[in-house]
């Protein structure tokens, strides 16, 4: 096997005024360019190319998660270490030209951008569908609908592993339904009524009983993960997803104050689980 040296240039409106360096990938700023680098083992350049992508995109998704932004890379050259300690050039790619950039990198988020790293790599299958549909919503940002569905996912996808706390919950909240509408029923056909419609509604009221709803879902959990506060803002959004999105109902975009508040509480929810289920 062999040791490559791989450098990207990074774009982002974040600069790398200071050289930094997360899970052995090091940022740095030269020349009013933002450049990547990093160390591979590979047979060849091909396989070096590919893993060297690997490990930059999984920096960069932590630091994306983190700072709620969208950062893209180019490589630039990919340099074969020699046994002397001396690297020899042995290819490039295309350049795309340096995007302009407005505010210094947030040094003070490096310590969560690690645990963020970390926690997504030590995560069970949920943690990781959850983050990814994070990240696609960051992706397609500009387009709030999109986005919106992509965050909203995330919330949906953990809320889902709790289904069996929620069935448990509604089964105890359900019993005096339940007996309310066998009563119902019984009454209906003691007294030989003749309402096709009044009898609809008992039995689609009695077989929704067995149904657990999203909303439930994602009240239990977030209270497990110790946000029962946004349970009311979550409850808003699900309705807010069925009636403008889901559904289809509307034409209606999605507004920024809605895409706010499904974003802030996807990502706090990843956070916590991941916390909360690493393997």
């Amino acid at each position: 096997m062999n040791f490559w040296k791989l450098k990207y240039k990074i774009e982002s409106y974040l600069n790398f005024f200071n050289k930094i360096t997360i899970k052995d990938v090091s940022f740095y700023r030269d020349d009013a360019v933002n450049y990547a680098e990093l160390k591979v083992e590979a047979q060849d350049i091909q396989e070096a190319e590919k893993q060297g992508e690997m490990k930059l995109q999984d920096v960069l998704s932590a630091m994306e998660f983190t700072l709620n932004e969208r950062i893209n890379f180019h490589v630039m050259d990919i340099q074969q270490e020699k046994g002397d300690g001396k690297s020899q050039f042995v290819g490039a790619s295309n350049l795309a030209s340096a995007v302009a950039v407005r505010v210094p990198f947030p040094e003070t988020e490096l310590e969560n951008i690690n645990d963020i790293f970390t926690g997504i790599n030590n995560s069970n299958n949920i943690g990781t569908i959850a983050y990814q549909s994070y990240l696609k919503g960051i992706e397609v940002g500009e387009w709030y609908n999109e986005a919106f569905l992509n965050f909203f996912k995330a919330i949906e996808v953990i809320a889902n592993t709790y289904l069996e706390a929620g069935k448990r919950e509604k089964e105890i909240s359900s019993e005096e339904n339940l007996k309310s509408l066998v009563k119902d029923l019984e009454d209906y056909v003691k007294h030989k009524e003749d309402n096709l419609d009044k009898l609809k509604k008992i039995c689609t009221d009695i077989h929704s009983l067995g149904f657990i709803e999203l909303k439930k879902k994602i009240d239990i959990a977030l209270m497990d993960l110790g946000l029962s506060e946004y349970s009311k803002e979550a409850k808003k959004l699900v309705n807010f997803r069925n009636k403008f999105v889901a559904h289809g109902s509307s034409n209606k975009i999605i507004e920024i104050q809605e895409l706010e508040k499904c974003k802030n509480i996807s990502k706090m929810m990843i956070k916590k689980y991941i916390e909360k289920n690493h393997t």
